[in-house]
């Protein structure tokens, strides 16, 4: 898709700043910061408010400046600066994150993954190369605490999340699997039945007849013999 905009406009920091995660949330790529909309003010007040505002937000900003400004001091901003709470940590911080991926996806399709991820406060993965088929890339978690962070990654990435917190054993409290989609390497193993199949032979069973010849042949020997 094309990056979008998205313009910001409030008569306080705080104000902007809630707009700025509004966007954020909504997919915006970039944000055009409005000064406030009443009053008039020194280009100092106007850069020590657009500093605010940018402080909150992990977008990046563009500033529309006033044509004309006049000199004055943060003091002559229509509302009182509200002090912003510190920066909050991504849900991501602190997990365990292990990168499974088929041998066959590219160096590029690595890099888009870690680009997809970076947005959500991973800074580098290491996949472990698996020699079989993944069919579709899937986020799994093994501890509720870490079901957040979780879907925090699947949504970066549009996998699916899949709940592994009834398996057994867990890994330890904050590790989260990533499996990549893609086609395996390893040959199936096919069995085939040998070209000389070896064949049993049976003696067939003598019929009623044979057993009574026999049987007299044995008499007139035996008689013979007498």
């Amino acid at each position: 898709r094309l990056p979008f905009s998205v313009t910001v406009a409030g008569n306080s920091v705080a104000e902007q700043a809630a707009l700025a995660a509004r966007a954020a949330d909504a997919g915006a790529d970039w944000l055009i910061l409005q000064p406030p909309m009443v009053g008039a003010y020194g280009a100092d007040v106007y850069l020590d408010y657009f500093a605010r505002v940018a402080a909150a937000t992990p977008l990046p900003v563009a500033l529309a400046i006033p044509e004309a400004v006049t000199p004055g001091s943060s003091a002559d901003m229509p509302l009182a600066p509200q002090d912003l709470p510190p920066p909050v940590a991504p849900t991501t911080a602190g997990v365990i994150l292990s990168v499974h991926a088929p041998a066959t996806l590219s160096d590029t399709d690595i890099e888009e993954v870690a680009l997809a991820l970076s947005e959500v406060g991973v800074e580098t993965i290491t996949p472990k190369p698996v020699n079989f088929t993944i069919s579709e890339t899937n986020i799994r978690y093994f501890h509720p605490a870490d079901r957040a962070a979780a879907e925090d990654l699947a949504g970066a990435l549009g996998a699916r999340l899949r709940d592994f917190t009834g398996y057994s054993p867990s890994p330890p409290a904050g590790t989260i699997e990533l499996w990549l989609a893609g086609k395996g390497t390893a040959t199936p193993k096919v069995v085939t039945r040998s070209a000389a199949t070896k064949k049993v032979h049976r003696r067939p069973q003598p019929s009623q007849a044979d057993i009574l010849k026999n049987r007299l042949i044995q008499q007139l020997r035996t008689g013979a013999l007498n």
